[in-house]
């Protein structure tokens, strides 16, 4: 079971592997990816990329949240996971 950031960070990357990069994260794996990058930022808030990674939004449709999309692409989440790792 991960303990640590770079665990969890690991263990996201790991469940995007099935999707193709051009793929919607689901809200559920956004929620995840934006908890951790709140802790992330608690301590490397000042890293030069880690300070421009955005929380992932719920997809919209009309401007009423929808389903259970996020607005990142698998691609996007992974790089940017990549880049919180690195900071650690």
């Amino acid at each position: 079971m991960p303990d640590s950031l770079p665990d969890r960070l690991e263990t996201l990357d790991q469940s995007l592997q099935v999707f193709k990069p051009t793929d919607r994260v689901s809200w559920t794996l956004g929620r995840a990816f934006n908890a951790l990058l709140e802790e992330i930022k608690k301590d490397h808030g000042d890293d030069m990329i880690v300070s421009v990674i955005e929380p992932v939004e719920q997809g919209t449709m009309m401007g009423v949240p929808a389903g259970d999309d996020s607005t990142m692409t698998v691609g996007t989440m992974r790089a940017a996971i990549a880049q919180m790792t690195g900071a650690l």
